[in-house]
């Protein structure tokens, strides 16, 4: 398949008149300066090592799809094309100067699609324009790393010893224009460009598989430009978990258009309703221009955006962290759209959506992912580390609109939302794992069908019995499946609650969800209110397994009774494991809790500054009782 493929060295690359085209699909640049200085310095080893029979150096590959005459959509090589043209940018206004100016050099040869502060950076870098002005901020680091990396290299700077810099940067300079070669394979005319890519490394790395399905579903909407770019917009927006989705949305005009001047209604009700925002756009004093980014000579379908930097909002660099990760979340805006049982496994993504791609699927697709995103932003629980560096809190944030700029405020002072974090906060650190969120499928499934939280601890408190009834007491044989609980039940449990539960022995298959359950209703009856769910993954036994020295072991009948269990972390455990409770209980006054229903058993401990078989049973006796009040 790659065999049609010529050679060429950088001047004859630039003097063609050919045009490079970065699809949307592909990584940003994102080449540093180590990157940087081994390519200056292989290429000035090699043209010193004059002995060699071939005095080349090999720069790599450039695979291209030929779109039009002199324009190539670039499949592979653009980092290094990319940094070619910057150095060019930079050796003709940093070091040539009116010195001796490269005549076949007549631009930058490249334009990032849909892309237009990379664009339109590498043209004001040829155009030595003000610094300032330059908006990308690695292709700008790059160019103000040419002319120091030059001088590391060759061991001297221009500014002092700029005889011996002229002569060697002139050796490099001949080598670096006629000796540096690049190979151009242009891939067959019926290729299909994502897979391909697919399939293809880019420095190694293998590209995401949300950014594979990213390329499929804005191939599908190519004919329609305001979609393709509307889409490319949204897509972007909502891939950043960490951050607002409207604050994705750069474009100060197109932001109000979508969110209000509130930031905090989306107005459109469906994907071509967004369009017709772009399109009144076009209309408003500065117009919206396709032809402004990509020339009059060009091709490429693109729409230029306003050019307005991004709104700045105080504290709120890697303020939070999402309780999922993007192609996850990918999947979940999939199931609930779709009603249908696929796996929330995002090795699978890319088989997933594999039969559903078409105009139609993408539009309703990219308006819910969206809708989604914002709901899950306004009312999902987050880590936020404004006030904690190291572990932040469980928060759930207004964006509010602001005399200058935006904010983040805890507008939900009420009882109801601090149920809401708390039960949120439960399903989460009870479920870690990113494929098995169910409860959070079942959160925006709620939020589709309202548009607001309101109603939503009621939801998630009926789910979390739904859970319990369903599941959790049940045999492996009677448990029903999360898609039944969610999606036919609607998070309503199916069974009723027994007159007595068989509580949960010690074994390896002990469900933490148990735990967490229960100390969520301990918490609601007013227990420790300053309790806060964290991970704790280890069950431990308040009387050890193998009690230290001078402490009798117990009978394995109470020893993995519930009631001498609890959660608490992983780090406590080995360290306390063997310790007494009087001698936990003592450690723990000097650290917060890991559990209520733990701080409980210690609190009886305090007491009688002893932890018998009968404490063991009564405790028992009393979680049982909180738990069968929660479920009835």
């Amino acid at each position: 398949m790659l065999n049609n493929s010529d050679m060429f060295s950088l001047k004859e690359l630039f003097s063609k008149g050919d045009k490079y085209i970065i699809p949307i699909y592909q990584r940003n640049y994102a080449w540093e300066k180590t990157h940087l200085q081994q390519l200056v310095q292989d290429v000035w080893d090699s043209c010193l090592n004059t002995h060699k029979k071939d005095r080349n150096y090999y720069i790599g590959t450039l695979v291209v799809y030929k779109t039009s005459q002199n324009l190539y959509e670039t499949i592979d090589g653009q980092q290094r094309l990319t940094t070619i043209n910057i150095i060019l940018c930079a050796l003709q206004n940093e070091i040539e100067k009116k010195r001796n100016p490269f005549p076949w050099f007549n631009g930058v040869n490249l334009a990032y699609q849909l892309r237009e502060k990379a664009s339109s950076s590498l043209q004001q870098l040829y155009e030595h324009v003000d610094p300032l002005s330059i908006e990308d901020a690695y292709i700008k680091q790059m160019y103000d790393d040419v002319k120091p990396t030059m001088e590391t290299v060759f061991g001297c700077s221009l500014a002092e010893e700029e005889a011996e810099f002229v002569e060697r940067y002139d050796k490099f300079k001949k080598y670096f224009f006629d000796n540096v070669i690049i190979t151009r394979v242009l891939l067959p005319s019926d290729t299909v460009m994502s897979h391909y890519f697919e399939i293809m490394n880019t420095r190694g790395e293998q590209l995401e598989k949300h950014e594979i399905l990213k390329a499929r579903m804005l191939e599908a909407l190519k004919g329609d430009t305001k979609a393709l770019w509307l889409a490319n917009r949204i897509w972007e927006a909502c891939s950043d978990m960490n951050h607002y989705v409207q604050m994705g949305i750069s474009d100060t005009k197109l932001r109000q258009l979508i969110f209000s001047n509130d930031m905090n209604t989306l107005k459109a009700r469906d994907f071509d309703e967004l369009v017709r925002f772009v399109e009144k756009m076009e209309q408003q004093e500065e117009p919206f221009s396709i032809i402004d980014v990509i020339g009059k000579d060009s091709n490429i379908d693109q729409i230029s955006s306003n050019r307005d930097k991004e709104d700045k909002y105080s504290g709120n660099e890697d303020r939070f962290h999402s309780v999922i990760n993007f192609p996850n979340f990918l999947l979940h805006v999939f199931r609930v759209i779709s009603k249908t049982d696929i796996p929330l496994d995002d090795k699978r993504l890319l088989d997933i959506f594999e039969k559903k791609i078409n105009t139609v699927f993408v539009k309703q697709f990219i308006y819910q992912l969206l809708k989604l995103r914002f709901l899950f932003d306004k009312y999902i629980i987050k880590r936020d580390f404004v006030d904690n560096k190291e572990t932040g809190k469980w928060n759930i944030l207004k964006l509010e609109v602001q005399e200058k700029g935006y904010s983040y405020n805890n507008t939900y002072h009420d009882k109801e939302e601090e149920k809401n974090i708390m039960i949120q906060a439960m399903f989460h650190v009870s479920l870690p794992s990113q494929s098995y969120k169910h409860w959070l499928c079942a959160a925006l499934l709620y939020l589709s069908d309202h548009d607001d939280g309101y109603g939503l601890y009621d939801y998630l408190n009926r789910l979390s019995h739904a859970y319990m009834l369903d599941r959790f007491i049940r045999s492996s044989s009677e448990q029903l499946d999360y898609y039944q609980i969610i999606f036919k039940n609607e998070g309503k449990p199916y069974n009723i609650c027994p007159d007595k539960l068989i509580l949960p022995r010690f074994n390896a298959n002990i469900d933490i969800f148990y735990f967490n359950y229960l100390d969520m209703q301990l918490w609601l009856r007013g227990y420790h209110r300053e309790f806060v769910f964290t991970s704790r993954s280890s069950v431990e036994h308040f009387y050890p397994q193998h009690p230290m020295e001078n402490f009798e072991p117990m009978d394995e009948e109470h020893l993995h009774s519930f009631g001498n269990l609890c959660l608490i972390s992983a780090s406590k455990n080995s360290k306390l494991s063997n310790f007494s409770p009087i001698q936990k209980t003592d450690f723990y006054k000097k650290s917060t809790i890991d559990s209520i229903k733990q701080k409980l058993m210690m609190d009886i401990c305090e007491s009688k500054r002893n932890w018998e078989t009968s404490d063991i049973e009564k405790h028992a006796a009393d979680m049982e009782s909180v738990l069968l009040e929660s479920l009835k």
